[in-house]
């Protein structure tokens, strides 16, 4: 984030993202290793990952970020990855959800 502050104020640019979030994945074949696909679907679902999530906005807060796109609302997680915020539209809470909007509310406890 700050190498990309640095850039963005050298052109005169506001500071945003696209696409933010952790990206817990398997690459290079680890994709098709089950063991790992599912401890980092584990890891998406657990509850400190809120608290990163939480650490993560304020810390693009802090640096005077503008505009943050989370990459994904709902969505299931796979081998291919965990981007949504909840799992399903039937969800209405999630460790990454709960944190995101009690961080826009002001009403973080992390």
């Amino acid at each position: 984030m700050k190498g990309q502050k640095t850039v963005a104020e050298k052109c005169g640019l506001p500071l945003i993202c696209y696409e933010a979030g952790q990206h817990l994945v398997g690459v290079g074949g680890g994709e098709h290793h089950e063991a790992l696909s599912k401890l980092l679907i584990a890891a998406n679902r657990h509850l400190r990952m809120g608290t990163i999530y939480t650490r993560y906005l304020n810390a693009w807060r802090d640096l005077g970020g503008d505009l943050l796109c989370l990459f994904s609302s709902v969505a299931s997680s796979s081998k291919w990855g965990s981007w949504s915020l909840l799992e399903g539209a039937d969800e209405t809470s999630s460790p990454k959800f709960d944190a995101v909007q009690q961080w826009r509310t002001g009403r973080s406890t992390h």
